[in-house]
């Protein structure tokens, strides 16, 4: 499956240079979806970085693209969060734009997609508070059902 990307337009008010860098925003269509506005992770506020939690998922090609239409909501919704900095949907086995836009070309039939998220917060918030908000249980319900190995996490924590 391939998509297309419209970079945003100049005009864009959410678009900063290297140094300020807030969420921008691309427009993102596939054959198969209508054409949605989606926010470019990036750093989006200067704030003390608690942790960083990267995630990866194991899932069938022919699952991304209601994978990628479930983590939607979950990023969505982070990215408005004041704990969330930044947070980042790509695949492990390319570098590529800053969601992933197309699926990898190699013979396997299944792909590894990786969240990478900053927060500032502890990690015990993280899970007593950020992951019980009710937009990741259909997030869990649709993806998790996709996954064809154990999602693997790693964190990495400031200082």
């Amino acid at each position: 499956m391939s998509t297309n990307i419209t970079p945003p337009q100049e005009t864009n008010p959410l678009t900063f240079d290297n140094h300020n860098a807030i969420a921008s925003t691309a427009t993102m269509t596939s054959p198969t979806q209508t054409s949605t506005t989606q926010p470019t992770p990036s750093i989006k506020k200067i704030a003390p970085l608690s942790f960083i939690l990267n995630a990866q998922f194991t899932i069938k090609k022919s699952d991304a693209p209601v994978f990628l239409a479930a983590t939607k909501l979950v990023y969505d919704a982070c990215l408005l969060e004041p704990e969330c900095l930044f947070y980042h949907v790509g695949r492990l086995d390319a570098i590529q734009p800053t969601w992933l836009t197309e699926l990898p070309e190699e013979e396997s039939e299944e792909c590894v997609i990786t969240f990478s998220e900053g927060w500032n917060c502890t990690l015990e918030w993280y899970k007593e508070v950020q992951f019980r908000k009710e937009y990741y249980g259909p997030h869990m319900k649709v993806a998790g059902a996709m996954w064809t190995k154990p999602r693997k996490c790693r964190l990495f924590f400031s200082g």
